[in-house]
Parts: structure tokens; C-alpha cells; sequence
């Protein structure tokens, strides 16, 4: 089974705006290839991307970073967590304080069975 995990950077500003960073991608495929990251287009022009070793999002628990195309309600980025969890547990996102950048002190997100 594939080691393939993504992690985004959450930061807010003095407004209260959210920013994400790229998502970023740790781990190694079944084939030995690296994890990369992936992205799908819906016909509203709806993204997802995530973390994978193919072009179809995985099964498993995996984040996901939504971003609603032209025209679809609420207009904002979000983080999702997807997919099964193989034995017991519901897959959810974990948030860690840690990460710093331009906007200061933010946040790792990840998903994880819990």
C-alpha cells in the first residue's frame, strides 16, 4: 500500500482572512515513484487537488483542497478530508500549529482515521 500523504499551510491575516498554501506532498507510491501531487477539474471549473500516485483520487483517507469554480455558491477555499479509513475510524482533519510564513504563525493541516 502507498505512503502517500499531503499537507497544507493555513494562515490568517490581521482581517481574519484564510490563505493556503500549496498542498504538499510527502511519501513514496507502491512502484517506488515519489507522491505527487494531483488535481481534477469538474465542468463548473470546480478544482480538487490532492495528494496521490495516480490521476484518480485515492480510496483511502487523503485531504483534499476544494476551490469552487465561476458561479458555484460560497466562492471560498476550503480543506476536505476524503475517503475510507481501511480498519476503524473516521477520517478527519488534524490541525497542528506550527508552520510560519509571510503572514505569521499558521497552521499544518492534515487528515488522518481517527
Amino acid at each position: 500500500m502507498a505512503n502517500c500523504e499531503g499537507r497544507i499551510k493555513k494562515f490568517v491575516d490581521a482581517e481574519g482572512t484564510v490563505f493556503y498554501e500549496k498542498l504538499s506532498c510527502e511519501g513514496n507510491c507502491d512502484d517506488g515513484s515519489k507522491c505527487d501531487w494531483q488535481k481534477s477539474t469538474d465542468h463548473h471549473g470546480s478544482t480538487r487537488e490532492w495528494c496521490g500516485c495516480a490521476t484518480t483520487e485515492p480510496r483511502g483517507c487523503h485531504i483534499v483542497l476544494y476551490t469552487p469554480g465561476v458561479g458555484v455558491p460560497g466562492g471560498k477555499q476550503e480543506v476536505v478530508c476524503a475517503g475510507f479509513c481501511e480498519k476503524k475510524g473516521e477520517c478527519k482533519l488534524v490541525e497542528n500549529i506550527e508552520a510560519k510564513g509571510p503572514e505569521g504563525v499558521g497552521s499544518v493541516l492534515t487528515c488522518s482515521c481517527r
